[in-house]
């Protein structure tokens, strides 16, 4: 653990004094991390390591709110040292050696890297962070700007920013939940694979890791289905959205021990129809039973596909069938997914679901 952060002050009192980097000022609060330890050197260095932890971390959750993918951190180096706009299209669209233009202008960015390698070795020798990282200085003397990666961490941004509503409360709540999913992301898999490393590249083996790292770090099998969703949700967004012909590895996972969610499908099994068909079957002139029994005879196995055979077989009823099958499913699903079997209404008008 590095101590370069322990000073001692006039005074005799021993701090933890730290810098904060000019992009992360406003996440942390102030220009600096500064904490007494005080006078006593034994202990001071005892606190100096559980600061140093939790300033570590919150560093960290300020990097994962803040930090700019490797294209953005090239474009705004470029813009701040008052590169035109029209030349930083040329530099995104890419140089070429042989345009006398361009070799120009290469010449120049050279000279740039120069002078931003010279910073980073400055700031190193001096103990601060550097304001440019050192994979941004490397790319700025390359002929072409980056192109844009899809990250895990991008995914979870983008999906916030797609989701805010009206409600300012209900905004925060889910951007409370995403940071917190995305820093536990980052401790189980690293910064590497959740911000800088592209989607596609994600394995079902870490996916599997994040689920098992979530349930090792003492969270309920329902929360961490939650969490998964999200996950899921996001990265499925961005697929989307930007046409990406990937696969989502945190599809299909499954959490032992976690309920339903409203997506999922369950199917039918032998056990369930026998549970369910003596309170169902109840003759041709209930609506309901009609419903079960063209579930039964075709072998239909999931709602959905139930819904579709139903319509098409009772038409008669079409202008009232949404709300019986709306009832029959919720009737289904509280039986086979209970520990206990629920008496079932065995008349539809019992339930007031509207039949004449």
């Amino acid at each position: 653990m590095s101590t370069r952060y322990f000073i001692k002050a006039p005074s005799g009192t021993y701090l933890y004094r730290r810098g904060v980097p000019q992009e992360l000022r406003d996440a942390i609060g102030g220009r600096e991390i500064k904490r007494s330890l005080g006078k006593d050197l034994a202990k001071a260095m005892q606190l100096y390591a559980e600061v140093h932890r939790r300033a570590e971390e919150a560093l960290e959750a300020a990097r994962l709110q803040e930090r700019p993918s490797l294209r953005d951190e090239v474009l705004q180096v470029l813009w701040k040292h008052k590169v035109p706009p029209g030349t930083l299209q040329r530099i995104e669209d890419g140089l070429d050696a042989d345009d006398p233009r361009d070799l120009s202008l290469m010449t120049a960015l050279d000279v740039l890297q120069q002078g931003l390698i010279e910073d980073y070795e400055d700031a190193e020798a001096r103990g601060a962070d550097p304001r440019v990282s050192l994979e941004a200085i490397r790319a700025i003397g390359a002929p072409r700007v980056p192109p844009h990666t899809y990250t895990v961490a991008g995914a979870l941004d983008f999906y916030v920013r797609e989701r805010r509503g009206e409600s300012e409360a209900k905004n925060k709540q889910l951007e409370n939940r995403v940071k917190n999913l995305k820093k536990r992301m980052v401790r189980i898999l690293g910064e590497d694979a959740i911000v800088k490393r592209s989607l596609e590249r994600m394995t079902h083996e870490e996916a599997r890791k994040v689920r098992d790292g979530l349930l090792g770090e003492g969270l309920d099998p329902e929360s961490v289905r939650k969490m998964i969703g999200i996950a899921k949700a996001a990265i499925n967004l961005t697929m989307v959205e930007f046409d990406l012909d990937i696969k989502n590895r945190f599809e299909k996972l499954k959490i032992k021990g976690s309920g339903p969610s409203k997506e999922d499908r369950h199917s039918l099994t032998e056990k369930d129809l026998a549970l369910v068909d003596p309170v169902m079957a109840r003759g041709s002139g209930d609506p309901l039973s009609a419903i079960w029994v063209t579930l039964r005879d075709t072998r239909v196995r999931e709602p959905v596909e139930h819904v579709g055979l139903v319509f098409a077989a009772h038409r008669a009823w079409r202008n009232r069938m949404d709300r019986a099958v709306q009832f029959a499913e919720c009737l289904l699903l509280s039986v086979l997914h209970s520990e206990h079997h629920y008496p079932i209404p065995h008349h539809s008008r019992e339930a007031n679901i509207g039949f004449a």
